[in-house]
């Protein structure tokens, strides 16, 4: 129940950012870097791994073409598959270089980058069987220390 309470809450905030975004430029640069970006590894750190995946706004996005009767049909290449480290950098990186070039403050940039990231994950939910966390979150290998305490329970004890 929490979960999904938690789950709706994270989803508001995130389309609210890009309201905020328009509605007030100079206040979503301050909103988003120093008070949303933070919470999320403190969420992850708190509520554990299995759940911030069923928390995040992203893959709410990614499963909503499943929600609305059309999924994915398709797999990942196999290229995405043995790349997805790869293509996650990527976004990574440019995301980052984009903060320091155009969304840091000003707002409709970040509006539109928010935007562009929701759709980027529905159209991959639409697109493909896999989940979008499967290929764009860290994903636990030979388990250190840190990943295991990011990490939290394992899925089935968390229900």
């Amino acid at each position: 129940m929490w979960l999904e309470a938690l789950r709706w809450c994270a989803l508001a905030v995130f389309v609210a950012l890009p309201v905020v975004g328009f509605l007030a430029p100079p206040l979503a640069g301050r909103v988003v870097w120093t008070i949303v970006l933070p919470v999320v590894p403190l969420t992850i750190v708190l509520a554990g791994y299995h759940r911030w995946r069923q928390i995040c706004p992203l893959a709410w996005f990614a499963q909503l073409a499943a929600s609305l009767g059309r999924p994915g049909e398709r797999r990942a290449s196999a290229w995405l598959q043995a790349n997805y480290y790869y293509v996650a950098f990527a976004v990574f990186f440019f995301s980052i270089w984009l903060r320091l070039v155009a969304t840091n403050g000003h707002g409709p940039a970040l509006a539109g980058f928010l935007l562009l990231l929701s759709l980027a994950a529905f159209a991959y939910g639409a697109a493909l069987l896999r989940k979008w966390q499967d290929f764009f979150r860290v994903r636990r290998h030979s388990g250190g220390t840190t990943v295991r305490l990011l990490r939290g329970p394992s899925p089935k004890s968390v229900r």
